[in-house]
């Protein structure tokens, strides 16, 4: 299943550049451990291959480091964890000579890439002035391309985006390229890559390239050595740039698995405080006006993790259920790895997470991290699904280890009822993970109605309407439809991950009692909403939970897109309960 991703406006990300210090109030980053090899190590690149649908095999996963003290590209191994299965590297490259200088290294580690597998890494030629791109598998084999070679001069920085495009910024040239995937042919061949032409090339008002990142949502940033920060879409027609961009920025990283779209960055020395070493932090992408959310954080300002000078930072995400500390167990465990030349290692970063508790009362729980065919329901109380019809959705990286994709291709998943998926008329709460594009008007996330000949509508659904969160309550003959529209707080169809929730509360004596809620990303939407009296009656019925498919319309109202984390709760859960279930991110519920 592919996403068809909208880029948000280029000014909302931009805003952020000019954003104040982070407060020391915000989440931060412990150190992991760190990389050395002998005083002549000088890594100024570093690049991780984490394939996103290989869950149980871990034999290829790597660490690509740039050694400019050696000259030499090296390949460690990992563990599951984002540990060093050994500190002996593999030396996939090395010129003594120091004729040909290796500059820079990129991974294709999608799984649904045309070019899935393969490692790029930059040469820039001493003698001739010329930059050459090479290509290894993951096994090490050479490849080849075919056609002409574009005229490169210092290539500094290579990102690879989901669609297998690469992308290559020049120093000299002052000029970013994307070269197409379908260009890549996969046979064996000369340890160099001669590319063909023409090529998308970006020409804009910045000094010179210092790195090049792409986002999950294709949005290609470009960071320059004077602070300046660049901003298009994948073709290059809609640019921005922002001259008074942060101070003395030299790089940054996004990597394009980081559902949340944060923008990773390294603080230059003094930028913040005169006693500080350099830090890295984060900022969410698209925050009004940068301004901190809980989402942003930093590295620790004391300790081991301290920063000398360093040259290159790159996200990872590795799916496990690895300890940290003595008792959280994420499913998707975060890390950063920062090239720091001056302090002769590479440190490894992990984000602070914490699996939390299902909150109680659950009916039912799909994490959707099973491939055996069924749905399995982690509540016990046995909702497993099935794929009813003819399709079946595709498991996809996650924003908790996996999701299930779905394409409106008469796919979905059937749940049979039950005591437990049957309400009454009692509260309750639906929360999941979303990503999509669908903005088709009604398009169903869950759904248990008896819709079915002349019966009347009788039962609840969650679903988006024109990319906007809304939910349907049908009881008593009728039935009542609310959204969150035109409320922007309410739109997610974006391409973005998105936690949502919505609250029924029914409860007698509450505060709240006989209202709805709506939440996205922890944040309540608006003011909860009265529910009218001619649908405050039992919404039981004997008909089948469907997930991502319509009762009656079928494909014509079911959703395009990615669904994650799933879950029912016989209760109102409290906005302190679902902004924790928000805030444990990739950790995810146990």
């Amino acid at each position: 299943m592919q996403l068809r991703l909208a880029l948000r406006p280029l000014a909302a990300f931009l805003a952020l550049a000019a954003a104040p210090a982070l407060a020391a109030s915000v989440e931060t980053m412990p150190f992991h451990y760190q990389v050395t090899k002998g005083a002549t190590f000088a890594p100024i690149d570093v690049a991780v291959y984490t394939p996103i649908g290989t869950f149980a095999s871990y034999a290829n996963h790597a660490l690509f480091v740039v050694d400019a003290g050696a000259n030499e590209l090296l390949r460690y191994s990992r563990t599951s964890d984002g540990s060093l299965a050994s500190s002996v590297p593999a030396v996939w490259f090395s010129d003594s000579s120091n004729t040909l200088r290796v500059r820079a290294v990129a991974c294709d580690d999608n799984e649904r890439s045309p070019n899935f597998g393969q490692v790029y890494f930059a040469v820039n030629d001493v003698n001739s002035g010329v930059s050459l791109l090479f290509t290894k598998d993951i096994l090490g084999n050479d490849r080849i391309c075919s056609a002409s070679t574009p005229s490169w001069s210092d290539i500094v920085a290579l990102a690879v985006d989901k669609h297998g495009d690469v992308y290559v910024a020049d120093r000299d040239l002052k000029r970013t390229d994307r070269i197409d995937a379908s260009w890549f042919t996969p046979f064996f061949g000369p340890p160099y890559c001669n590319l063909p032409v023409p090529i998308v090339s970006y020409l804009p008002f910045i000094s010179r390239p210092a790195d090049v990142t792409v986002t999950e949502s294709d949005l290609v940033l470009v960071a320059d050595d004077c602070g300046c920060l660049m901003a298009s879409n994948r073709s290059g027609s809609d640019f921005f740039v922002r001259a008074n961009g942060v101070p003395n920025l030299q790089r940054l990283s996004i990597d394009a698995h980081d559902e949340s779209e944060r923008l990773w960055m390294l603080d230059p020395p003094g930028a913040a405080s005169s006693t500080k070493a350099e830090r890295l932090f984060f900022r969410d992408c698209y925050a009004n006006n940068g301004t901190v959310r809980p989402l942003d954080g930093e590295t620790s300002t004391s300790g081991s993790g301290l920063m000398t000078g360093p040259a290159r930072v790159e996200y990872a995400r590795f799916f496990d259920k690895v300890a940290i500390g003595s008792s959280i167990y994420p499913r998707c465990n975060e890390r950063v790895f920062v090239a720091d030349p001056a302090a002769q290692r590479v440190t490894c970063h992990r984000t602070s997470q914490t699996t939390i508790n299902s909150p109680a009362n659950a009916a039912a729980h799909w994490r959707f991290d099973d491939t055996s065919g069924l749905i399995l329901d982690s509540s016990g109380n046995g909702n497993d699904g099935f794929f009813g019809w003819s399709g079946a959705p595709v498991h996809e990286e996650g924003m908790a280890k996996t999701s299930l994709g779905f394409g409106d291709t008469n796919d979905g998943v059937k749940v049979p009822t039950s005591a437990t998926l049957n309400v009454g008329t009692k509260s309750f709460t639906w929360d999941c993970w979303v990503r999509t594009c669908d903005t088709r008007g009604v398009r169903n996330i869950v759904d248990k109605r008896q819709m079915s000949g002349s019966a009347a509508v009788k039962g609840y659904a969650m679903y988006l309407y024109n990319g906007y969160l809304s939910f349907q309550i049908a009881a008593n003959s009728t039935w009542w439809n609310i959204g969150t529209s035109p409320n922007p707080a309410g739109f997610v169809a974006d391409g973005l991950y998105h936690h949502v929730a919505v609250v029924v509360d029914r409860d007698i004596g509450s505060s709240t009692q006989d209202t709805i809620a709506f939440f996205v990303d922890g944040q309540l939407v608006g003011a909860p909403v009265a529910i009218p009296a001619s649908v405050l009656g039992d919404l039981s019925n004997g008909h089948p939970l469907l997930i991502a498919r319509h009762p009656s319309a079928g494909d014509a109202l079911s959703l395009a897109g990615e669904i994650d984390e799933l879950a029912l709760y016989k209760r109102n859960l409290s906005a302190a309960s679902i902004l924790a279930i928000y805030n444990a991110r990739g950790a995810g519920k146990r």
